[in-house]
């Protein structure tokens, strides 16, 4: 297959990604109490995105700070895709 027809073949295949970030799906498994401890870290500057990974991964989750910095530029341009 040719490059054109390779990147024409994207646009009809349907996406593997959905419009839900690692985030929502972590948020889905927290308790309330720890939800709102998750919120407030990620919007804290002083805490940083090496550290919210660390915990995260260490509580089983898969992530990198790199996930975890989109997030936070959540909105912008180079953010996460969620709302």
């Amino acid at each position: 297959m040719d490059f054109v027809t390779s990147l024409n073949e994207l646009s009809v295949r349907p996406s593997s990604h959905s419009n839900c970030c690692s985030f929502v799906r972590i948020f889905s498994q927290l308790s309330n109490d720890e939800a709102q401890a998750l919120l407030s870290a990620l919007d804290n500057p002083n805490v940083t995105s090496s550290g919210i990974a660390r915990v995260l991964s260490d509580r089983g989750f898969r992530m990198t700070h790199v996930t975890v910095a989109r997030h936070r530029r959540r909105g912008q341009g180079n953010g996460c895709i969620c709302p």
